[in-house]
């Protein structure tokens, strides 16, 4: 079955801040992943790959929704190194179905999200 994982990632910073990598991708578009303040921490040099987009089945987040967690993270995080993301790809599990429609409306959801972005913090 599928297995659902919540908290934060303060408990495994240290760890992440120690990776020979340039990126990372972070779902956050849940309230289980926790508060933004660990962006504080996040080494500076990281390009964050922002799971900001839901992938729930049968919801469909506003590119204002998107764009509302971009900028809480935003305050911690130079938006320049912001990439933005759908949480973990649209099928969470091994029941989830969600429809190409769905998945098509959802990704311009996050484009237009990126547009409102770019015109707030420049390119």
């Amino acid at each position: 079955g599928e297995k659902r994982h919540a908290g934060g990632y303060g408990p495994i910073l240290e760890h992440l801040n120690r990776l020979d990598y340039g990126h990372l991708t972070m779902e956050f578009s849940t309230p289980e992943a926790g508060d933004c303040d660990v962006f504080k921490d996040l080494r500076d040099d990281f390009e964050i790959g922002l799971g900001c987009v839901g992938v729930t089945p049968g919801q469909v987040d506003s590119a204002e929704e998107i764009a509302s967690r971009v900028r809480r993270v935003a305050e911690h995080v130079d938006p320049k190194r912001i990439v933005l993301n759908p949480d973990c790809g649209f099928a969470p599990g091994s029941g989830a179905v969600v429809s190409l429609d769905e998945t098509y409306e959802k990704l311009k959801q996050e484009v237009l999200a990126g547009k409102i972005l770019r015109e707030e913090f420049g390119d």
